[in-house]
């Protein structure tokens, strides 16, 4: 899985691979050379990465309290942002996430971001769906990046799902299964860190 992330003061792509994450590309970064001479493409497990990280001055990892001193969030329900993180990581292998506009308008207890299934094999992929999820459910709204005005009208097939797995289930292909089905518990649960480490929903 490749996780790109836009920051302030770098932008960077990370690569998981089973239990092990590196750095695959690095630039807007001081010191660049140092610090792509210690980090580019030495996979790590997620905390000696994350501490790599911060000794080099790259601390993209949000405390708890981090929102009291970082303006322009909205810190979204901790215990519903957490279980979405980790449905994300099972669904990863098969599944792109993309960050949404509508996120920050849309409330501490809502999620909005965009999502497609990586067609593999397939020169085009396809287009991203909007998908809201709360604590009680995931839903495709009626929605995209470039409407006008924000909606929770649900797409007519996908009014409820009791979260993003579920959802998903309702959608892949049968061969999006399959690769679903065989990820490794390792690779998810790195995906898992990493993502519960950055939480880019409440950050972006």
């Amino acid at each position: 899985m490749c996780f790109s992330l836009i920051a302030a003061i770098a932008v960077i792509e990370f690569i998981v691979m089973g239990d092990l994450i590196c750095i695959s590309s690095l630039s807007n970064v001081a010191n660049s050379s140092e610090v792509e001479a210690s980090l580019i493409n030495k996979y790590m497990k997620p905390h000696i990465l994350i501490k790599a990280m911060r000794h080099h001055g790259l601390d993209l990892f949000p405390e708890f309290d981090s929102y009291a001193y970082v303006d322009g969030v909205l810190v979204k329900d901790v215990a519903a942002e957490d279980h979405l993180y980790q449905c994300m990581a099972v669904v990863s292998s098969a599944f792109n996430f993309q960050w949404s506009r509508w996120n920050l308008l849309a409330g501490r207890d809502r999620m909005v971001y965009q999502m497609r299934q990586r067609l593999h094999g397939s020169a085009s992929p396809g287009n991203y769906s909007m998908v809201l999820t709360t604590p009680t459910k995931s839903i495709r709204i009626d929605c995209t990046e470039v409407s006008p005005n924000y909606t929770e009208d649900p797409v007519m097939e996908f009014e409820y799902y009791a979260d993003l797995v579920n959802l998903v289930k309702g959608i892949a292909t049968d061969a999006g299964i399959k690769i679903i089905n065989q990820s490794s518990p390792h690779y998810v649960e790195t995906v898992r860190i990493l993502l519960s480490s950055v939480r880019p929903l409440s950050f972006s």
